[in-house]
């Protein structure tokens, strides 16, 4: 999502191959609004290491776009829009987790410890709490703030949950 020169907006994603089904599944949407245009990275190398194979779609700007733009970055900071807390459900929550989620699941001895993390980067902490406090109070998923520095001495939240609650989010997001 970005903002192009004129000021209008249009939408921006790139995804590894693997989740090319969603990459397709908002390409088909968003085709109903303007023109899209999907492009297929292969796999390279780099001084930063081997990248994965990326899907990319990028729409032509609409003033749609703009819109939600502007609901969700205030003076170019991105922040928690009050509308979207209101709409979470799971279909949400779904979406939530293929833009910015991370399953991870790690054998310890002979039990499985499932891990979800739901990236919120770019969000103050008080948004990150907004949202924790959303998804326990709608879906009754209950997650944890873990914070990271960075190396200009700010912080990144991530939210996370594991075991019953993490499986309880897996199967609520599944559909």
């Amino acid at each position: 999502r970005r903002q192009t020169e004129n000021g209008i907006a249009k939408y921006d994603i790139a995804q590894i191959d693997i989740h090319d089904d969603y990459v397709m599944w908002q390409a088909e949407i968003l085709r109903t609004l303007t023109k899209i245009h999907l492009y297929y990275y292969p796999e390279r190398i780099d001084k930063y290491g081997v990248h994965k194979p990326v899907v990319h779609l990028h729409t032509l700007a609409h003033p749609l776009y703009s819109t939600i733009y502007r609901r969700f970055y205030i003076e170019g900071k991105k922040q928690v829009s009050p509308q979207d807390l209101k709409l979470l459900d799971w279909e949400v929550a779904a979406i939530h987790m293929m833009d910015d989620g991370h399953l991870q699941v790690r054998q310890r001895g002979n039990k499985q410890q499932i891990i979800i993390s739901l990236y919120t980067n770019g969000f103050t902490f008080g948004d990150v709490r907004l949202l924790q406090e959303a998804y326990k109070e709608k879906l009754g998923i209950p997650f944890s703030i873990d914070r990271r520095k960075t190396k200009n001495d700010t912080y990144q939240y991530t939210l996370r949950t594991n075991s019953d609650k993490a499986k309880l989010f897996i199967e609520g997001i599944q559909p």
